[in-house]
This record gives structure tokens, C-alpha cells and sequence, in this order.
């Protein structure tokens, strides 16, 4: 298993809210979506949600299934809502400038190899 920390170094995000906890949150797994329905059917909390969506209920999505963190692609960047919105859930929040599909396949990648 990888650390989130770990992993945002592969996809070179950028850890936003919470990075202090970056480096003790285990993932195992990611759904990545533009679907917020698409998130919740994949969520769990070992899970690292990535979206090119960028709304504050990105982190009540991830509060309701207790996944750690939510990683925002295209180089999408949060408003004030979504980084107080995940700084008051307590979810790591990352922006990655890569396309969804290659985030996500830098991510299964790297969760591939041990």
C-alpha cells in the first residue's frame, strides 16, 4: 500500500489542505470521475478521489463515504468554498495538473508496483 504522500509526488500534485497528514494516510485504490454518482458508487476510506470537478461538495462526498482526500485534475483550482469545505471535513485536498485519464493511470500505475 502507498501513502498519499507518495503518490502525489508521482502525479507531481500539489497537496493544498491537511498536507501534514499526507505522509500517514494509506490509499489503496482511486475513483476518478466527472460524475459525483460516479465517486460515491467507488468511494471507501482507503480511497483517493479524483475529479476535474471542483465544488465544496466534493468534500461532503468524501466525508459520507470516508475517503481521506480528493485530488482535483486538469489543474483545476478550488474556490474558497472547497478548500474551507475540506479543511472543516478534515480531507486532504490535491490539484493535479494532468488530465483525468492520465492521473488516474499514473495512480493505478503506481499502486500497481510495490
Amino acid at each position: 500500500m502507498h501513502t498519499l504522500a507518495q503518490l502525489s509526488g508521482r502525479i507531481g500534485a500539489t497537496i493544498l489542505v491537511h498536507a501534514d497528514r499526507a505522509e500517514s494516510v494509506p490509499i489503496a485504490r482511486v475513483a476518478a470521475a466527472d460524475k459525483i454518482s460516479h465517486l460515491l458508487s467507488d468511494a471507501s476510506p482507503e480511497t483517493l478521489l479524483v475529479t476535474g470537478l471542483s465544488n465544496h461538495q466534493l468534500a461532503r462526498v468524501a466525508e459520507l463515504m470516508d475517503a481521506p482526500a480528493i485530488c482535483l485534475a486538469n489543474g483545476a483550482k478550488p474556490d474558497r468554498e472547497l478548500l474551507a469545505a475540506a479543511e472543516s471535513h478534515g480531507k486532504i485536498l490535491l490539484t493535479a495538473s494532468g488530465a483525468l485519464s492520465d492521473v488516474r493511470a499514473k495512480l493505478d500505475q503506481a499502486l500497481a508496483s510495490p
